[in-house]
């Protein structure tokens, strides 16, 4: 070894020309479900899930799938705009209506919605790919996530979104994408699940 440069049979390993690497903007991350949710939840460093799922429940909050046009209307105009705007204010990325029912409803998809005393409060769009479950546009009513709510009820759609899963046979879940920056708070959210 001279200067750095190392041979190999007889070639040197020093790459001739620039290099360049490139990193996606853009991630996904998937876990495996193919454990009950309350084995995923087990643990010290996945405490704070367990105690917010609880919580969810013990207040009488309870998941159903729908695929009812008129939910998806309600949806998209009281929880997920407001959710989404709330989130990233002027940086929102807020999907048009009807490619979120192009996307999601046409394609086999559905609608996971958590309800309070039979109104819903928070709904997460979701299709299934093979063996994967896919979670797409989240959205909170806004009444909730005023009341401090947006975390827990987060949390509890993922829950309901795995235990909608596995009651399919599904093994894998996609939580969605999230920009590829440790520092991103979506995605530091989605890290605490895997």
């Amino acid at each position: 070894c001279r200067c750095g440069r190392r041979r190999l049979g007889g070639r040197s390993r020093r790459p001739r020309g620039p290099v360049a690497f490139s990193c996606p903007i853009f991630v996904n991350l998937a876990i495996d479900i193919s454990e009950p949710l309350e084995t995923l939840l087990r643990g010290r460093s996945r405490s704070g899930l367990r105690a917010e799922w609880n919580r969810i429940q013990r207040e009488g909050g309870r998941w159903h799938v729908t695929r009812d046009p008129a939910d998806f209307e309600s949806f998209y105009r009281e929880m997920y705009v407001p959710h989404v705007t709330a989130r990233h204010g002027s940086r929102a990325l807020i999907t048009p209506p009807d490619n979120l029912v192009g996307k999601w409803i046409r394609s086999g998809g559905s609608l996971i919605l958590i309800t309070q005393d039979r109104h819903p409060i928070a709904g997460v769009t979701v299709r299934t790919a093979g063996s994967t479950c896919i979670l797409g546009e989240e959205g909170i009513l806004e009444s909730m996530e005023s009341a401090g709510y947006s975390s827990g009820l987060q949390v509890g759609l993922k829950c309901a979104g795995i235990e909608f899963a596995r009651s399919m046979g599904l093994t894998r879940l996609v939580l969605g994408r999230s920009l590829a920056r440790l520092g991103d708070p979506v995605l530091v959210n989605k890290l605490r699940w895997g």
